[in-house]
């Protein structure tokens, strides 16, 4: 097992400190529904209904919840690990259970559903294949690292990293291994998490906790290029956040070194950008979101490399998660500080729901807008667009 070190975010942040927000809980959450507030224009997403996935107790420990909520839109349904082992499937509409299962260990990243099947990662170092009906196992594989991203199918194959530094692509339809590629971790310390492949045409792109960023082979996990994008750095190398394409370019980040823009091509970089700390990216058109440890949200443009805007909520909001565009607005989940709207265009706050307990999964997102979240509280939260 490597070491790790959780970083916590960094105090003294400019800027929106004192940002007002709006509090959209339930009855029966720590933050009680107070309405929307003078100061902050309402948000994309107003609430829809919740579900408590584990028995409230005042002594139960707050679990860092990382997984997230896979959708069906075929079938109008979700399914969601919780923190006592047990997998649901729920209707998206109201959140009835539809089945459940004991799968012995939490859940990890997000699950994926395809073709009657819910595929999944598990704390323990399982990935499973469920059948979508009824939630009976069809097959288990087993690796050495927890396996805290969601796996990525693409083509009958399920790609999927776990916790030891090792990407692996198992078949989508019976479980069988076809290929895997492994990085020694660094000698010392490295940072908590790992990030999920992104896979485009026929390559794979990922990055692991001794700085270097890969593209390999989806076929048969051959290396095409790789490049160390913290060469000068000795500790906190890791590319954790996942890989973004935007405007023919590739952009990974090592929490040292910054983000570089690469030439998906041939591996070159084009540019850097001396932004640390990144724990998340996304595109949004040609440019990219960038989260940022210290509770700063930034637009970098892709034409030139230059920030569109910057918006910091800080220190006290944690650190921030997966940005997910929703039309022209950005939702950024916090460690601490809920669940952010931001104007994409100008990076203006918006409304902020705030569950009680922070939020360290990914915000999932569905075609007509509806936004499903897992607080840590292991709550389960459900939204509709505003009308």
């Amino acid at each position: 097992m490597r070491n790790t070190l959780r970083i916590a975010a960094l105090a003294g942040a400019l800027g929106l400190t004192a940002c007002q927000s709006v509090h959209l809980g339930f009855a029966g959450d720590i933050v009680g529904l107070t309405g929307d507030r003078a100061g902050l224009e309402p948000g994309p997403l107003a609430p829809a209904w919740r579900r408590e996935l584990s028995q409230r107790n005042l002594y139960r420990d707050i679990v860092h919840q990382i997984g997230g909520v896979a959708y069906d839109p075929v079938q109008g349904r979700v399914a969601v690990g919780s923190a006592d082992g047990r997998y649901r499937c729920l209707s998206a509409a109201d959140g009835k259970t539809l089945w459940e299962n004991d799968l012995g260990s939490g859940g990890g990243g997000r699950p994926v559903f395809s073709r009657g099947r819910v595929y999944t990662g598990t704390d323990d170092g399982r990935v499973l294949a469920l059948d979508a009906e009824n939630g009976r196992k069809v097959w288990s594989y087993r690796v050495q690292g927890a396996i805290s991203q969601e796996p990525v199918l693409v083509g009958g194959t399920l790609y999927f990293a776990d916790g030891e530094n090792a990407i692996y692509a198992l078949d989508a339809e019976t479980g069988a291994w076809r290929w895997q590629y492994r990085r020694d971790p660094p000698a010392e310390f490295a940072l908590v998490g790992e990030a999920a492949p992104v896979v485009a045409g026929d390559r794979v792109y990922v990055g692991f906790s001794d700085g270097i960023f890969v593209a390999l082979n989806a076929q048969d996990g051959g290396v095409i290029w790789e490049l160390d994008l913290a060469p000068e750095h000795d500790r906190f190398q890791d590319v954790d956040a996942r890989a973004v394409l935007a405007g023919g370019r590739v952009y990974a980040a090592s929490a040292a070194g910054g983000i570089a823009a690469i030439d998906p091509a041939d591996g070159r970089i084009l540019d850097t950008l001396p932004i640390t700390g990144v724990t998340a990216m996304t595109a949004h058109e040609d440019d990219v979101i960038v989260a940022v440890d210290d509770g700063d949200v930034l637009r970098v443009r892709g034409i030139d490399g230059k920030t569109a805007w910057r918006t910091s909520f800080g220190a006290g909001s944690g650190a921030p998660g997966q940005p997910v565009v929703l039309g022209g607005d950005v939702l950024v989940p916090f460690s601490r500080g809920g669940l952010q709207a931001i104007d994409g265009a100008t990076g203006r706050p918006l409304n902020h729901f705030t569950p009680g307990n922070g939020i360290h999964g990914p915000v999932t997102v569905g075609r007509d807008g509806t936004a499903w979240l897992l607080s840590d509280g292991d709550v389960l939260y459900a939204f509709r667009p505003r009308r």
